[in-house]
């Protein structure tokens, strides 16, 4: 399957990191992971890096994931979030974006009470940067029309550090 769609959304997401201040964009809503990665897998999270894309997902989607995605895949024994926090650890990365709306309160806390004290979480939010309509026919000669939205980075106000303190506001 050809993924070089996908490509081109993560760069773009990589190369505003710096400009943001984070290290790493933490990517777990559905549609978001789908469309920056193809993996239309129902458990996923996605790092994101200036140097590489990374999945994590678990064991029964490895082949769908190999099949979906150009990014690096990790298949988790486990829950997720614990490679996921052992990749951000091995890395050495401080600042990490992370989606809100959709991660619940436990893989927040579970996310916070594992990494270092000066490690950030940054609350990030995706928005439409732009729209595409698309007419899609369907058998019964009924026009649908669907509007497709381009991911932006965008932040929240908040910044929570990992210790539990409010860091700066970045």
């Amino acid at each position: 399957m050809e993924n070089n769609l996908f490509e081109p959304r993560r760069r773009a997401i990589a190369e505003g990191l710096a400009e943001r201040r984070l290290d790493v964009l933490l990517v777990s809503l559905s549609p978001n992971l789908r469309y920056l990665s193809g993996f239309t897998g129902s458990n996923g999270m996605l790092l994101i890096t200036t140097e590489r894309s990374t999945l994590f997902t678990d064991p029964r989607y490895t082949i769908q994931a190999g099949q979906e995605t150009t990014c690096k895949v990790r298949i988790a024994r486990g829950p997720l979030v614990m490679d996921v926090i052992a990749a951000i650890r091995k890395a050495g990365l401080r600042k990490i974006g992370f989606e809100p709306a959709r991660m619940t309160c436990d893989v927040f806390e579970s996310i916070k009470s594992r990494l270092p004290l000066n490690t950030v979480l940054v609350a990030v939010r995706f928005v439409p940067s732009f729209s595409v309509t698309v007419n899609v026919y369907v058998p019964a000669r009924v026009s649908v029309t669907v509007v497709l939205f381009a991911a932006l980075l965008a932040f929240a106000p908040n910044v929570t550090g990992a210790g539990g303190a409010d860091a700066a506001q970045v």
